[in-house]
């Protein structure tokens, strides 16, 4: 089993701020920032690191449907996310597909974004959800450090596997690290545009 951690992995930056810049555009989203920056700092003492997302999600995408969430989720992944991977990754993944290895992709982002970009990898993607069921959306899952540990083991009977490879790059891998037997830590230089 081959398991790849998405963001600063496979792309050369966060995808959950990218694709709320990408969406509300840099000004609203850098006003957002001071807004809630009190809010991140307490959400940090408290580690809370939901608190913060909830209230960014609130000011780009209140009143919003699940189903025009999705949509955003698709076109980011078609039109913005090919401009942040990093192709070495993409690479590993199609020569682990090759040997006949199970692959799973585990993002602190947006599963819609991430599943619509790999799509045709055929690929296992486990990430973030949103509740979009009130006014206010909320996060569903916040598949985020340890999370993403617990993520794959909701999914995965790990005992079944002998071998089980994660690429990661951040203390948000630490979790998935932990079960590796083989770890690629920080594997791909990121490709930046000239």
């Amino acid at each position: 089993m081959v398991i790849y951690d998405f963001d600063l992995v496979l792309t050369s930056e966060d995808t959950f701020t990218n694709f709320i810049e990408w969406h509300s555009g840099e000004v609203k989203t850098t006003l957002a920032r001071a807004l809630l920056s009190p809010i991140s700092f307490v959400g940090s003492v408290i580690g809370d690191e939901v608190l913060w997302k909830d209230n960014m999600l609130g000011m780009h995408f209140e009143k919003m449907t699940e189903e025009e969430f999705n949509k955003i989720c698709k076109r980011y992944a078609i039109i913005k996310l090919p401009e942040i991977i990093i192709q070495d990754g993409i690479r590993s993944i199609k020569q682990h597909i090759q040997d006949q290895g199970e692959i799973c992709i585990v993002s602190s982002g947006f599963t819609k974004y991430v599943e619509t970009y790999f799509k045709q990898l055929n690929v296992k993607v486990i990430g973030s959800s949103i509740n979009c069921d009130n006014e206010h959306p909320m996060m569903q899952l916040n598949c985020n450090y340890e999370e993403k540990l617990n993520a794959v083991k909701s999914v995965y009977n790990l005992q079944e596997y002998e071998r089980v490879i994660v690429y990661g790059r951040s203390p948000e891998s630490d979790g998935l690290m932990s079960i590796a037997t083989d770890r690629f830590y920080d594997p791909y230089e990121p490709e930046y545009p000239d």
